[in-house]
């Protein structure tokens, strides 16, 4: 469902219940970005550094995990995360490219699904610290999810369940993938 969940969960019981009739519910496009081609550089290079960069956090994860430093609980939650932010980011990395080098006409519709509403924001306001000439674009990019989320309802009760169904499906995932 474009722009909107059909149910809105606010709670890892209810979420559950809807993995449990699509394992995939978290792939559903909730939202879509417009990417404009003059926008596109900045993408590709925020997917492919910020990508670099969860690959670096999962590595140290392990390495944490490895020497005693961190719970197992801790580190399968956290790798997963990485891991899941890392493929997406590279997916859109190699659309954006792929699109870019074929015509780059038009703009690019970055359809947004869960995951990429929970991660993208907080990875933008990160990139952000890193590269303070680009706070003002990253701001401008997660207002703009914002505003998207809360066209049809309260962007608290959105971001709520977001966050449910992100970490839900995190902690969840190795039943999850057996289950499809």
């Amino acid at each position: 469902m474009e722009n909107g969940m059909q149910s809105w969960p606010d709670s890892e019981t209810e979420a559950r219940a809807l993995f449990e009739a699509n394992p995939d519910y978290v792939f559903e496009p909730r939202l879509t970005l417009h990417i404009e081609p003059e926008a596109a550089g900045f993408w590709i290079s925020f997917s492919s550094e910020w990508g670099g960069a969860l690959y670096l956090m999962d590595e140290t994860n392990r390495k944490r995990y490895e020497n005693g430093m961190i719970g197992e609980q801790h580190y399968e939650y956290a790798k997963r995360s990485y891991r899941l932010g890392l493929i997406r980011l590279t997916e859109l990395h190699d659309s954006l490219a792929a699109w870019q080098s074929e015509s780059g006409q038009g703009s690019y519709s970055f359809r947004m699904h869960t995951l990429d509403c929970f991660f993208i924001p907080a990875y933008l306001q990160d990139y952000a610290k890193m590269h303070p000439g680009r706070k003002e674009q990253c701001g401008q990019i997660v207002q703009l999810i914002r505003d998207k989320l809360s066209e049809d309802g309260t962007l608290e009760e959105k971001a709520r369940s977001i966050e449910v169904l992100a970490a839900t499906y995190i902690r969840h995932l190795q039943d999850l993938a057996n289950q499809s």
